[in-house]
């Protein structure tokens, strides 16, 4: 029975992965408008204030931007202060300094990048393939509702997902209740976000679509008691 489980779990990461890849361009979408609406609220003199603790945990952020944007450079441009951004449409990311050399190394270590060391301790960086899956699974891991500002619809999702693919959809479940869905019945989650994109990915990576209705209204019969549950 373990030896079975086990088979399980290797099959489902081994599908994850794949699914992963085949939609990693939508994922990425995902990440980069993530990314965006982060740094949208908060100004470079809050980002330099926040850098002055280790912040690139484990190197995911790093990892995530080189994902978004592909060759990144790193350069001081404050005491203990690094600035990360990417050439392409320059998104910028601020982190303490001798934190983020480590990260560097490890990282390469780890194969994730390719780092070259320029002058006046200037870095040039290239996420690797291996680098780019752990920052696809990472990033499918963080997904959730970007925009909580409700626009008067409900999405609701109902699904119809076959016993062989339980551990696709405990995981459907678990990701319908971080992206902030109310389970209004076994198969029937309801939520007042903004989140279709991240659904339709969510749904193509378990490769799970087929089972999967989504739907937006205006008006449910249970109206008034999910704005009292979602305090809208």
């Amino acid at each position: 029975m373990r030896d079975k489980g086990m088979r399980g779990k290797r099959n489902y990461t081994k599908k994850i992965e794949a699914g992963l890849a085949e939609h990693k361009d939508e994922l990425i979408e995902l990440m980069r408008d993530e990314w965006d609406e982060t740094r949208r609220k908060a100004s470079r003199e809050e980002m330099v204030r926040k850098a002055t603790a280790p912040i690139l945990k484990g190197g995911d952020v790093l990892l995530a931007l080189l994902a978004i944007g592909g060759l990144c450079c790193i350069a001081l441009v404050a005491p203990k202060v690094f600035v990360l951004f990417n050439k392409r449409d320059k998104r910028k990311y601020f982190a303490e300094a001798s934190s983020t050399k480590r990260t560097l190394y490890y990282l390469k270590r780890r194969k994730c990048i390719d780092l070259k060391e320029g002058k006046g301790g200037e870095y040039e960086i290239v996420i690797t393939e291996k680098g780019l899956r752990l920052a696809l699974q990472k990033g499918f891991s963080a997904i959730k509702a970007r925009n909580k500002k409700w626009d008067g619809f409900w999405r609701i999702v109902i699904f119809d997902i076959p016993e062989r693919h339980k551990t696709e959809r405990d995981a459907f479940r678990d990701k319908l209740k971080h992206l902030g869905f109310y389970g209004f019945q076994q198969s029937v989650f309801i939520s007042p976000y903004q989140c279709d994109k991240e659904v339709e990915v969510v749904t193509s990576v378990l490769g799970i679509t087929s089972f999967v209705t989504f739907a937006k209204a205006k008006d449910v019969s249970c109206k008034d008691e999910l704005v009292r549950l979602f305090r809208l």
